[in-house]
């Protein structure tokens, strides 16, 4: 071999001793790189455990800021609920006392049944006291309902007496309290001519322009207040002769028998006091008994004063006179007392007559 030849293939072994040292060290690079991403891999993976295990435990503990936050809610809630209640036992002390005020009141103005000289029933504002004060009034009413009759002479419900009388009373104390009206009604109807079943749905169509004796009442009077809370009714107006109206009543019905009662309030709060300047006192009670025969018997009391002013007592004959429809300015001082009566009952009859066309 010559020394060109040995030269070139030593120079060839030298490049493939080199290429192959360079390949040598591309393959231990990548297994180097290799171990380094198994190796961040297997950190990531380390560490993605330990923040998860980190994140699980803060997340069962949370931080003040958030505690407060949930804590507040209740707070609030609990302070809000302390102070409603503080306020509605304000409001039930002050409506106890009001009706503990208006009850020594009512109980203090009972009058004797004989002597007419009429309570002055009060009506207070507030809704609550107002339904209170109703009830007290009618349930009052229906308790004393058989002593009101018996105080009044009408015999007993199964006495086949007839009662049907309508009477003026004039106060003969020096208080000069005016008249009363009285009227009594103690009558039977057999079946055939009239039913139980007529006549209470008749009582109350003709409530208050029949069975209150409200002179100069019309359907068409526009109603000042008219309400209705369960049974218990309300209703004030002023009629055409200018007569201040606010009366309360309230039934109670059961299969064989229906009653119902009537009080005027003479003073009540929620309305404007020059509104309630004449007036009458009025108290009524009825009763409706289904008898044998299919028909009813009845009862009826009613009491109506003269139309007076709280503030100056009764008003003349004369002037009641033309509420009710009739003159008596003719008459002679002396006799009006004796002359009423007589033409009171004259328009009366032809009231109820024209009413009961």
């Amino acid at each position: 071999m010559d020394a060109v030849a040995q030269a070139v293939l030593v120079e060839w072994a030298a490049r493939e001793t080199k290429h192959d040292a360079y390949c040598q060290n591309l393959v231990d690079y990548r297994k180097k790189k290799n171990a380094e991403r198994a190796m961040l891999r297997e950190s990531l993976a380390t560490l993605t455990q330990t923040k998860d295990r980190l994140v699980a435990k803060r997340r069962g503990i949370l931080p003040w800021f958030e505690v407060a936050k949930a804590l507040g809610e209740p707070r609030r809630l609990a302070e809000g609920q302390r102070r409603a209640l503080r306020q509605k036992l304000k409001e039930h002390a002050e409506l106890v006392q009001a009706m503990h005020r208006w009850v020594m009141s009512m109980y203090q103005k009972l009058p004797l049944p004989t002597a007419f000289s009429w309570r002055s029933v009060t009506l207070l504002t507030s809704p609550e006291s107002r339904q209170l004060g109703k009830e007290w009034i009618t349930k009052q009413m229906l308790h004393n309902m058989e002593r009101m009759f018996q105080e009044y002479q009408f015999p007993s419900m199964t006495s086949p007496a007839y009662v049907y009388d309508d009477e003026i009373v004039f106060d003969s104390d020096v208080s000069h309290a005016g008249y009363t009206f009285i009227s009594r009604r103690h009558v039977e109807y057999d079946g055939s001519v009239v039913r139980f079943e007529q006549v209470v749905p008749y009582i109350e169509a003709t409530f208050l322009a029949l069975q209150c004796n409200i002179a100069k009442y019309s359907d068409a009077t526009p109603k000042i207040l008219h309400d209705t809370h369960d049974t218990i009714k309300q209703c004030a107006f002023v009629t055409a002769g200018n007569e201040y109206v606010n009366v309360i009543w309230t039934s109670v019905r059961s299969a064989d028998r229906y009653v119902f009662v009537v009080q005027q309030i003479q003073d009540d709060e929620i309305i404007p006091s020059h509104v309630q300047v004449r007036q009458r006192n009025r108290m009524i009670w009825g009763e409706v008994c289904r008898n044998a025969s299919g028909g009813c018997k009845t009862r009826g009391l009613a009491l109506v004063s003269q139309i007076f002013s709280p503030s100056e007592g009764p008003v003349s004959l004369d002037d009641d006179a033309k509420e009710w429809g009739f003159d008596l300015t003719t008459c002679p001082e002396h006799l009006k007392e004796i002359r009423f009566p007589q033409l009171w009952k004259a328009e009366i009859e032809r009231q109820h007559k024209e009413k009961k066309k």
